[in-house]
């Protein structure tokens, strides 16, 4: 049996890496979020259901949202059911006068 050298396990490094100043490392380059102090969901099913019914009565989300949340909002799975529930609401309420 030949003995092999545990140093040499077939790969050689033909060009040493340069070394990459701590600032442009990608880690550094964008700093994480900070927490905010509230775990989890910051509104309720009623608040959400709120929050999609302006937008289905205004067609533009409600004040004070980041653009995080009014894109989420605009784009959220109830989004469609509320505005079925909307409609028929209004057909009632035409039906009814």
């Amino acid at each position: 049996m030949e003995t092999v050298d545990p140093s040499e396990n077939g790969a050689k490094i033909t060009q040493v890496l340069p070394d990459v100043p701590n600032e442009l490392a990608p880690q550094a380059s964008s700093p994480k979020p900070k927490f905010s102090g509230k775990p989890g969901r910051q509104r309720t099913n009623d608040e959400v259901d709120e929050i999609l019914d302006y937008i289905v009565v205004y067609r533009e989300p409600p004040k004070g949202l980041s653009r995080k949340m009014r894109l989420y909002y605009q784009r959220h799975e109830r989004l469609e059911e509320r505005k079925k529930h909307h409609a028929r609401g209004k057909r009632q309420s035409r039906q009814t006068h």
